[in-house]
């Protein structure tokens, strides 16, 4: 998932949890680059109408992650899930207000990966995320398998390798949760 060292990103997130000065401007520092490719993988599967870029996602992240009080997390891949949940609300908040402006107007569908389409002509990228927040209360570990591979764009071998889970299991996950989440997402369009 990342070339940052998860020792090093590990030990920088203790130091940002005891508030040790300049901890947060390291960790910065050692993953921008890491999430500037997250995003612009994220930025693939967005609808053509939003203009927001990688660069600027990722500031919004950094916003996000370090405007709350006392963040923690646990290690590196707890610190990338939370990057790429924040990811995805802050494209969220732009798409409903995008359809708050237009009054609705302007739904168009999303690609769940490069060989998939996902959702049906109907469906918007708020249909697909509640369709992930309902999937995700359901089934978490299915759900972060949809995360790893949809919003960071990471390979059934690197899903298996961050979660510590075989390839075999992967690949279920991944097949249950495109059933799971297309039968979702049609139901809801009848």
């Amino acid at each position: 998932m990342t070339e940052a060292s998860p020792n090093e990103v590990t030990r920088l997130l203790r130091e940002i949890e005891l508030q040790t000065p300049g901890a947060v401007d390291q960790l910065v520092n050692l993953v921008y680059h890491d999430l500037k490719s997250m995003a612009s993988v994220r930025m693939r599967t967005i609808p053509p109408w939003d203009t927001l870029q990688p660069t600027s996602l990722v500031n919004e992240v950094f916003v996000k992650l370090f405007g709350q009080s006392n963040p923690t997390w646990a290690n590196r891949r707890h610190f990338f899930m939370a990057a790429t949940r924040a990811m995805r609300d802050i494209i969220i908040d732009r798409a409903r207000s995008d359809l708050a402006q237009k009054r609705g107007g302007g739904v168009r569908a999303i690609a769940l990966d490069e060989s998939m389409a996902l959702a049906e002509e109907s469906s918007s990228v708020i249909s697909v995320t509640d369709a992930l927040n309902e999937f995700s209360g359901l089934y978490p570990r299915q759900s972060e398998v949809v995360e790893l591979k949809y919003y960071l764009g990471l390979s059934h071998d690197q899903i298996a390798q961050t979660m510590g889970i075989a390839r075999n299991t992967v690949q279920r996950d991944w097949a249950f949760a495109k059933v799971w989440l297309t039968k979702k997402l049609n139901d809801e369009a009848d």
